[in-house]
Order: structure tokens, then sequence, then C-alpha cells
């Protein structure tokens, strides 16, 4: 019988196999924080284009009293100063290039990074910037401060944080917008803000009726074919429902993708006024970070793929006529 699996399961599979044989220190990495308060933790987001790179690295400590490493600087041409960069036309970037040095025996080691990215000429896109505490410059230190504009889902992810620091606090307000679109958005900002962990989760409680109500609603009227970042289907999956909820996946052979969105649908339309999404609330102690993902900064997409069945032919044993021995004689020796 062909069974489907989830190709996002799969993946965090394969990377739970890894961590047998690979330290867990260098699999853990920290996605995004939830939208307000990722935004409220950078001093400037602004849309550009890095026109230069300066000819001379700078100098300069991480951390206050910490050691001096080499900053790179890059210079973008600012074109929409979203936040903390009014009239600013040109902002310095600092980033720690890639080491260039060759070690011992002619082996190259890998830098220890952050997971920050490397900037080069020609790169736009979003760039989160927290200021040096010390030199002139910003820094984007982690993956997650640059969205490319070649992203395909690049206009929503700037349209969610002009929307995001447009409500401010008042984030579920955006549920009663007019506009689809920003429903939709602020639904997804709020699935994240809720079902993310930000530390050991304790327990899981349901959100105000009405909120939970207007947040389901947002995912049924949203586009079912976009493909890209945020889609329904994946917030659908982010609620966690279990048999308990009334929710199973559609069971069959040759299920296509449409199969598994008519039924998280049908749930919806089912399911929306009563259902109360259940939100984490973490317990004292420090901050857990969750497992790596397998793509930086974004959100897993999980799609059914079919899994052929494996086919096992029965073995024939054919019995063998043993044929007795007939012993050799050679012409040349004399025979007695």
């Amino acid at each position: 019988m062909q069974r489907f699996v989830l190709r996002g399961s799969m993946a965090l599979c394969g990377l739970a196999l890894f961590a047998g044989v690979i330290p867990a220190r260098a699999l853990v990495v920290a996605p995004p924080p939830p939208g307000p308060d990722r935004l409220k933790n950078v001093d400037a987001i602004v849309v550009g284009r890095i026109i230069a790179i300066e000819g001379k690295d700078i100098q300069a400590p991480m951390v206050a009293k910490g050691e001096k490493v080499a900053y790179r600087v890059a210079v973008i041409s600012v074109t929409d100063p979203i936040k903390g960069a009014k009239d600013q036309k040109m902002i310095r970037l600092g980033f720690l290039p890639p080491p260039n040095a060759e070690q011992p025996g002619g082996i190259r080691r890998p830098p220890i990074r952050r997971f920050s990215p490397n900037f080069e000429v020609g790169q736009d896109g979003m760039f989160f910037l927290t200021k040096h505490f010390q030199e002139n410059f910003y820094t984007a230190p982690m993956y997650y401060d640059f969205a490319a504009s070649q992203n395909p889902n690049f206009n929503h992810e700037v349209k969610s944080v002009k929307l995001t620091l447009k409500l401010g606090k008042n984030l579920a307000a955006g549920l009663k917008s007019k506009d689809a679109e920003e429903r939709f958005i602020v639904a997804g900002l709020l699935i994240q803000q809720y079902r993310q962990p930000t530390g050991p989760v304790v327990k899981q409680e349901p959100i105000a009726a009405e909120e939970s109500k207007l947040i389901l609603k947002a995912i049924l009227e949203g586009d079912w074919k976009n493909n890209h970042g945020l889609d329904p289907w994946n917030m659908f999956l982010r609620l966690g429902l279990t048999d308990k909820d009334g929710w199973r996946f559609p069971q069959g052979n040759n299920l296509q993708q449409d199969d598994f969105h008519r039924a998280a649908k049908a749930w919806l339309e089912k399911n929306a006024d009563t259902y109360r999404i259940q939100r984490f609330v973490s317990g004292p102690g420090r901050n857990v970070r969750p497992p790596i993902r397998p793509v930086p900064g974004r959100d897993v997409r999980i799609q059914p793929i079919e899994a052929q069945p494996i086919r096992v032919q029965p073995i024939r044993v054919q019995p063998i006529r043993v044929q007795p021995a007939i012993p050799q004689v050679d012409p040349a020796v004399p025979q007695r």
C-alpha cells in the first residue's frame, strides 16, 4: 500500500540522525524571533543595495572589552528607510569577512561564525541593522538579518515588516483590516508568536475566542495556491492539530497536494467558530533554541510526497542434482 510522508518531517528526521555523529552545538540554529520581538531589537531596517566595499578592514571588538576582530565594511545605498534611517541615503554595514589565510599544511580552516551572512557588491534586499556599540557602522550578525530581493516572497516580507511596525503592540487589530492580504499577514505573525516556543514549554493555553476565530478565517481566505514562504497550508500545520481536534490527514492512494488543502479548508470551515488556538507558555529558565531548520530564516514548508512501496519477490529454491565425481585418468601414465 502506498503511503504519504511529510517532506519537512523527513528533512528534520535526517538532521536528527546527523545529531548522533556531530556535536549538537554545531546543529543548533536560532530561528528569527517572533515578528514584533525581532523588529524592536534592531536599530534600523532598510531596503537597499550594496554599491561598494571599503578598501580597508576595521579592527574592532564584537562586544565591550572583547578581543578585536577584522570588520569589512559594505556601503548600502538606501532606497526605502523603513525604520530608524530617516533621510539616510548611505549606510555603512560592518561584517566578518571569510578568512583567506591558509593554515599550516595548506589546509584552509572554515571560520567559526554565528551564521552571519557574507556581503558582496550587487546584493540588494532588506537589511535588519544593529549599531555597533563603538564604531560608526551597523552590523547584521545573524543569517536572518538580511532578506534578498530575489526571494519569491520578498514583497510579502517587506509588507509584513511595515505592517508590524504600523500596528505595534496591537497586532491583533490587523485581523479586522479591510485588506484580505493584511489580515492574512497578521494571522501568520500571530501564529508565529503563539506557536513558536521561546523557552522551555510548560503548557499550552487557549487564546481569546474572537482572536482565534479571526485568525482561522484569515487562513481559510488565504491564497492556497501560493507555495512561497508563508502559505495557508504551512500556517494550518503550525496549529498542531490532532485527532482530538477532529483533524486527520487524508488517507489513501494517489493523493495530491490539493487533497490535503481541501481537507484543511473543510476543517477550517467547520471549526473556525469553535476551535481555540493554543499558545505555548514557557516556564522559567534559560531559553532553549529549537533545532536547526532546513531553510535558514524561513518557515518549513511541509508537502506530501508519494513513497513507492517496496515489493519483495519470493525466492524459489530449485533442487540441484549432484553428479557423482568421475576420476580423471592421465593417458600418459601407465595403468596398473
